[in-house]
């Protein structure tokens, strides 16, 4: 919207449905919203009623967040979930200053940086471990803080009879 050209260098060699899906919370709706795109990603994506955050060795739930309808009404914008290639495609295969560079790892140390005389922005799209860190100017090192938590959705009716499922909407 400001006119910079941008190119995201993303090291997978085409957008497919692989990994875990991405929550996105109202405050990054509201930004999706500004810049054009909520409107496709909310045609495609899924707004739970609730999340349950549920206990890994017995599954009984520890706290459920209310969101669907809860989250534009508290918050004014909509929670929503969908899986990282839909939000590419909506985002940035819509945005003719946005090139999309797939399979093109950024390495700084192997390779030099691509040429920064065409793109205002280069985005490296290749997570925490991401070696274009160290060219940040006191960027935290990442650690891994032990915890390891799962996701993952249960149709209602296949859903096993201990998780209370009567507000989930299909």
């Amino acid at each position: 919207q400001s006119g910079i050209r941008c190119d995201v260098y993303e090291k997978v060699q085409q957008l497919a449905e692989v990994g875990a899906g991405l929550q996105i919370a109202p405050n990054a709706s509201r930004i999706l919203d500004a810049l054009g795109v909520l409107a496709a990603l909310e045609e495609v994506w899924n707004e739970p009623e609730r999340i349950d955050l549920v206990s890994g060795s017995n599954l009984k739930r520890l706290a459920s967040v209310p969101v669907g309808v809860n989250a534009r009404t508290r918050w004014g914008s909509p929670y929503g979930v969908l899986h990282r290639a839909t939000l590419q495609q909506a985002a940035v295969r819509k945005e003719p200053l946005i090139a999309l560079h797939l399979g093109t790892p950024l390495d700084p140390v192997a390779d030099p940086l691509p040429d920064r005389d065409r793109s205002g922005l280069i985005v490296g799209a290749d997570g925490v471990w991401s070696r274009m860190r160290g060219l940040i100017p006191s960027s935290p090192k990442p650690a891994f803080s032990g915890n390891i938590a799962w996701r993952f959705t249960v149709p209602g009716n296949q859903a096993p009879s201990f998780l209370d499922v009567s507000a989930v909407s299909a």
